[in-house]
């Protein structure tokens, strides 16, 4: 019985390889290749659950958070074409401000303080973009683990440590507090 697999790549570099897809016979070992399915099963699941963890409750807080202060009010000056001096470079502000445009934000928010609620401003969508991006992470790390290694095992690790990687964070750092408060 024939069936489509992907095949572990025989050079130590697989960078840049496409995955070769060959058809497999029952006399031979199982144990260098994976299939198509499960390979894409493994992948989609880690794709809804980093999407399910990344979006969630988005529009909360309703109130601007630590970076916000910072990226929303630079992202504001550019809406309104206000002249000011940054060290540091423009893109990812721009990219803000341009998204925030795009999605009915009109750039008059002060961006004073964290804590500050929003009320009636359109913020989400720059929220919605910054998540987005950070939730390409998971599939990005995914596929560079699975390029490199053509290992299934390595390439979902990748990708759920990226996906849940807050959670482990908290689970760590509340471990080793407490496990510190009973010494």
């Amino acid at each position: 019985m024939a069936k489509k697999i992907f095949e572990k790549s025989s050079s130590s570099s697989a960078v840049g390889a496409k995955a070769k897809t060959r058809t497999k016979t029952e006399d031979e070992d199982a144990g260098d290749v994976v299939s198509a399915e499960l390979w894409w099963f493994i992948f989609l699941v880690l794709m809804a659950a980093n999407a399910a963890t990344r979006f969630h409750s988005l529009s909360q807080p309703a109130w601007v958070c630590w970076d916000e202060t910072h990226f929303g009010k630079m992202g504001s000056w550019y809406i309104n074409r206000t002249f000011f001096f940054d060290v540091h470079p423009p893109l990812g502000k721009m990219f803000i401000a341009a998204v925030g445009h795009a999605t009915g934000y009109n750039g008059t928010f002060p961006f004073e303080k964290p804590g500050d609620p929003y009320l009636d401003h359109s913020y989400l969508g720059m929220r919605a973009a910054c998540t987005l991006l950070g939730a390409a992470l998971a599939p990005f790390s995914f596929l560079t683990v699975w390029e490199l290694t053509r290992s299934l095992a390595a390439s979902a690790m990748a990708g759920a440590f990226v996906v849940f990687g807050e959670f482990f964070k908290n689970l760590i750092c509340n471990l080793g507090f407490e496990s510190k408060a009973n010494i």
